[in-house]
């Protein structure tokens, strides 16, 4: 087994990095990895499997350390409980890693910490409905449904988790050919963040498949735009290496004109004057 340096390296983080950090780390790589991203890369696409299984990896081991490994704690100090919405987060991770039974305990605890989370009930009655268990997604949609009745979170309520929470939705949707749907989810995840440059990528394609021309045109191109803007924002490469002072500048001295044979070696024959 691997150490947990090793997996810090993985995340690009340091040794002791919080869970906060181990989780916004997996986020960005596992979104610049993700297999799906490469479908028409062949070239790349083993490459990014095998990249994006080892931050699954490192992801579970470091998750998992923070609690079987834990620091002596100053019996002085109180320590904070995960919250209703640790839970929920904890459950975005997973389902984007498609490791939906942990995905499913994640949202339950979080509804066990929080009986009117919404977006949690969502979540897992998505995760329940791509199972195949029907009834029991029913029972989720159900509650939503009941909960949407009574509470409609204002967008500025929503956290950048539930955007990539219908993202994913309306990926799941989008590879299913099922592209109205797509588009659905997809506007939702663009709505709560304006810059999630996949969510204009694969609506742009579902409306391609829907016959919208203007608006693929358009999501292709706020795709396009972004992406500028991620490549300006980049550090500049390192400068090119000059080459050092002491090498020789090779030039024509003399012309063998008379020599027909192959040159096995040279020799500095300069005649005094």
């Amino acid at each position: 087994m691997e150490s947990l340096t090793y997996y810090y390296r993985v995340l690009n983080l340091e040794p002791g990095s919080t869970k906060e950090d181990i989780k916004r780390a997996y986020r960005k790589l596992a979104q610049q990895w993700h297999p799906d991203k490469f479908l028409k890369q062949p070239y790349q696409l083993k490459e990014a499997r095998e990249k994006f299984e080892l931050i699954k990896e490192a992801y579970d081991r470091l998750i998992g350390s923070s609690y079987t490994e834990a620091p002596e704690i100053n019996p002085h100090i109180s320590v904070r409980s995960a919250s209703a919405q640790d839970h929920y987060e904890e459950g975005i991770l997973y389902l984007q890693a498609y490791k939906y039974e942990q995905a499913i305990e994640s949202f339950t605890q979080a509804i066990r910490k929080k009986s009117d989370y919404l977006q949690a009930y969502q979540a897992r009655a998505f995760i329940l409905e791509q199972l195949g268990l029907h009834l029991r997604a029913k029972l989720d949609f159900d509650k939503v449904a009941d909960l949407k009745r009574h509470h409609r979170p204002a967008p500025s309520q929503q956290k950048p988790a539930d955007a990539e929470l219908y993202f994913q939705q309306g990926l799941v949707q989008f590879q299913a050919r099922k592209y109205g749907a797509a588009i659905e989810m997809l506007s939702k995840a663009i709505a709560i963040n304006p810059n999630h440059q996949e969510a204009y990528r694969y609506r742009s394609q579902a409306y391609f498949r829907r016959g919208y021309d203007q608006q693929a045109d358009a999501d292709f191109n706020r795709m396009r735009e972004l992406e500028q803007q991620v490549k300006h924002s980049a550090p500049p490469p390192p400068p090119t290496p000059q080459p050092s002072a002491h090498y020789a500048t090779w030039h024509c001295a003399y012309t063998l004109s008379r020599h027909t044979q192959t040159a096995d070696c040279l020799t500095d024959l300069r005649c005094p004057h």
